[in-house]
Parts: structure tokens; C-alpha cells; sequence
């Protein structure tokens, strides 16, 4: 066997393994990679640091019922048990898209919003 083989099929092998383990949860309610299409922080208007997160089709629909029945309400925004960040939500969100405010620093959002996705920002531009 090729010296660095094993470890390149061991981690291979590991890999569907660690995807697994992957918690993300809002309000409770479990979402996918797959439920996620992107997340990536942003400045907001007034410049503040926020955090957008993009979702497919059904899980938007998820996450409008549970803004609804969470208005004036904290929820819990979580990766394997701990808590990401707690966004009030002030109205209900329809859409396809959700933006987290309140997240301190560009830095502190731009971790966030990894985590949330569990992969680096989509592309801004597609290329031909």
C-alpha cells in the first residue's frame, strides 16, 4: 500500500461518519445540511454584523411556522447542544431567507454563519 494511503482512506471512511454527528437545530426543531443552502454574515443597513441564512424550499416553510409561534420569543439556534445564538424573533419570516441580528462582531458572525451551514459562503458570482 502507498505511504499516506490509510490515513487518506481512513478519512474517507470517517467522513459520512462525521456528518452524522452534525446537530443543527432551531428552536428544538432539527435541519439538515441539505435544509441549508447558505449562510454567510453580512453587514446589515446600519452596518451592524448579522447573519443570513438561506433554505430550501421546505425547510423556509419549517421555519415560518416556527417564527410564527415563537414571536416576542427567543429561539435557540444550535449546533450539536450548543447554543449558537438566541435571536427574538419580532415577526413572522417567510421566504427563503432569515437574517440573525445582534451577533457582535463581523468576526463573531462569520463563525456563526459556518457553523450554521457547516461549509464556507456560496459564491457570490457564478463563473461560466
Amino acid at each position: 500500500m502507498r505511504p499516506g494511503l490509510l490515513p487518506a482512506l481512513l478519512l474517507a471512511l470517517a467522513a459520512p461518519a462525521l456528518a452524522q454527528d452534525r446537530a443543527f437545530s432551531i428552536a428544538g426543531e432539527a435541519f439538515s445540511e441539505a435544509d441549508i443552502i447558505d449562510a454567510r454574515a453580512l453587514p446589515s443597513i446600519d452596518g451592524m454584523p448579522t447573519v443570513l441564512i438561506s433554505f430550501s424550499a421546505t425547510a423556509a416553510a419549517r421555519f415560518e411556522q416556527i417564527s410564527r409561534a415563537n414571536i416576542g420569543k427567543p429561539i435557540a439556534i444550535a449546533l450539536n447542544g450548543k447554543i449558537l445564538t438566541q435571536p427574538i424573533v419580532t415577526e413572522p419570516i417567510a421566504g427563503a431567507s432569515a437574517e440573525i441580528n445582534g451577533v457582535g462582531t463581523m468576526q463573531e458572525a462569520i463563525r456563526i454563519a459556518k457553523l450554521i451551514s457547516g461549509k464556507e459562503p456560496l459564491r457570490d458570482e457564478l463563473e461560466e
